[in-house]
């Protein structure tokens, strides 16, 4: 590296290396129990690193086409 390289580098990346992380306001069971008074078909899988997804299916149909 050139010289002084790597403390310009960690001087660059300091600010990145704190995520800004805030506690949640409110449990996974909460926000399950809020998707089920909402639309039927609304399910919440979770995904990696504590976070989860709303997905609502669109109702089958009834009858044929």
């Amino acid at each position: 590296m050139l010289d002084g390289g790597r403390e310009r580098l960690d001087a660059a990346l300091a600010g990145l290396r704190r995520p800004c992380i805030a506690d949640p306001q409110e449990t996974l069971a909460d926000i399950r129990a809020a998707a089920a008074r909402e639309p039927p078909g609304v399910r919440i899988p979770r995904r990696l690193f504590w976070r989860y997804a709303l997905v609502c299916d669109a109702p089958k149909e009834r009858g044929g086409a």
